[in-house]
């Protein structure tokens, strides 16, 4: 027993309204106090009494958000392990692993106006998105437009091809090289998947080149190969310089017709602001009111190389770089949306896809 004085504890407990054991009277009242408690502390963590640890052990924790872009790097390396395959040895002996298969079909020296066609699981990430007016699998479908796997049910494409005159975007085809042709199935493994869901960007307006990004969530889980795999979200927000390759089976010439095969093209990407000075001295009216505001450093992507450009059918593609990590991926850079005719004297715009990162999270990985 000592003077509650004597006991800090108590005396602390006593402040907070919570009454002591009660062990006696003298001049004072005396209080039960154990040689623990009498010991004084130099720490400056607070101590708890029972009732206060019993409830903090109670308390819900709240799970950390991940930042912006954490899950798409994160989706990006496992996404990179389907680059290789295992398979059964040739000869099968006692204790006998399967074989590592390195699947990539990226070229090591990257070089569809002035395109080339592109190799067997060189872009395995493409879809050729096609579009009709009927649910029915037997209906016409008009290939119109490209887009970018980006997970296992989920493709990026431009909002602009969500709904057409040839009616809404309802098919994705991966895994191919040649449109409506069997020519390519020896290097080939390709799939074709309804499109159960659209969800175009809420700040995109149609005729407006902003914000030109939609999300088409497909039937079904998508099983990757060396031929189908998804490309990496690109991250950073910074401004792009250097090169960067676009693809898609759009026309090779303005008011041509469309290519039957995957083209690539390597494109100079262009700082906002000399792509914005080029596309306001040219004074073309579509353009002007495509980007009432001008171009959107924050938004959009300018690339170009004189006699080289997308053309129309490449909406919806990507524009991307390869990574040095993780092996055998691409970056989307920007989603092809809108220029002056093809391979002309003006830059391509590109959505930005950084920009849209939190956006495409949300609804891919929520």
């Amino acid at each position: 027993c000592q003077n509650v004085k004597k006991c800090p504890i108590v005396a602390e407990a006593v402040k907070k309204g919570i009454e002591p054991d009660i062990c006696g009277l003298r001049q004072s009242q005396l209080v039960c106090c154990s040689k623990a408690q009498r010991k004084p502390t130099n720490s400056k963590k607070p101590l708890l009494m029972k009732d206060e640890a019993t409830s903090s052990k109670k308390k819900h924790v709240i799970k950390k958000r991940a930042a912006p872009g954490e899950k798409s790097r994160q989706m990006c390396a496992k996404y990179s392990e389907s680059v290789y395959s295992y398979e059964e040895p040739q000869i099968l002996l006692p204790g006998a692993t399967k074989v590592k298969r390195d699947n990539c079909g990226i070229r090591e020296t990257p070089l569809i106006v002035g395109g080339e066609v592109a190799r067997p699981k060189e872009f395995p990430h493409m879809a050729l998105i096609g579009h009709s007016e009927k649910d029915d699998e037997n209906a016409l479908i008009h290939w119109q437009c490209g887009g970018s796997l980006i997970s296992e049910r989920w493709i990026v494409s431009a909002a602009h091809c969500t709904a057409t005159r040839s009616g809404l975007a309802k098919w994705a085809t991966l895994g191919d090289l040649k449109v409506l042709s069997d020519e390519d199935e020896e290097f080939t493994d390709p799939v074709t998947v309804r499109i159960v869901k659209r969800i175009n960007h809420p700040d995109y307006q149609p005729g407006r080149g902003y914000n030109d990004i939609s999300l088409y969530k497909l039937e079904r889980d998508i099983q990757f190969n060396a031929f189908i795999r998804p490309i990496c979200l690109n991250t950073e927000t910074n401004q792009y310089d250097g090169k960067a390759i676009a693809s898609g089976w759009g026309h090779t010439k303005w008011r041509g017709t469309s290519s039957q095969d995957l083209l690539r093209v390597v494109l100079n990407l262009y700082d906002s602001r000399e792509c914005d000075n080029l596309f306001k001295k040219a004074q073309k009216p579509g353009l002007l009111a495509k980007t009432p505001q001008g171009i959107s450093m924050q938004s959009m992507v300018c690339a170009w190389e004189r006699g080289k450009d997308t053309c129309q059918g490449d909406s919806g593609g990507p524009l991307q770089k390869r990574l040095e990590e993780p092996y055998c991926m691409y970056s989307i850079l920007g989603i092809t949306s809108f220029g002056e005719e093809c391979a002309k004297d003006l830059p391509g715009v590109y959505t930005r896809i950084s920009h849209f990162v939190p956006w495409i999270e949300s609804i891919v990985w929520p």
